[in-house]
């Protein structure tokens, strides 16, 4: 009777795991460098920005240039939609949109401009 107590433990015991949480996301078929152009029409608004950015693991980070420089960020769900859009701008912009192996393409808007944009692989 003791054996089997004993058995039981290791068994349980080897089955048992405790998970170590991981720092770096998992890998996505959209990670690597994208680049391309954004549009704006509005009052006041530059007509044609550049767009770069980096996914890694779904998650996608990045810079519009134009006359400045504003950072984004995006969450790129397993649908390859994100809803989550956010340009780090006074005027707070923000927008959605699509990922495909190819092409990111997507709208935005703020209080003063709305536009689009797409960008294409930069490199892997």
């Amino acid at each position: 009777m003791r054996a089997v107590i004993v058995l039981a433990a290791l068994a349980m015991a080897a089955c048992s795991t405790t998970s170590t949480p991981t720092t770096q996301a998992a890998s996505s078929a959209w990670d690597g460098r994208w680049s391309g152009t954004a549009t704006a029409s509005g009052q006041g608004c530059e007509t044609s920005l550049r767009v770069e950015a980096t996914v890694t693991g779904g998650r996608m980070e990045g810079q519009v240039i134009g006359r400045s420089i504003a950072s984004f960020s995006a969450t790129i769900l397993e649908t390859g939609e994100f809803t989550d859009l956010s340009v780090d701008t006074t005027s707070g912009a923000t927008g959605r949109g699509t990922v495909s192996e190819e092409e990111i393409r997507g709208t935005w808007r703020n209080r003063y401009c709305r536009g689009d944009f797409t960008m294409t692989r930069a490199g892997l």
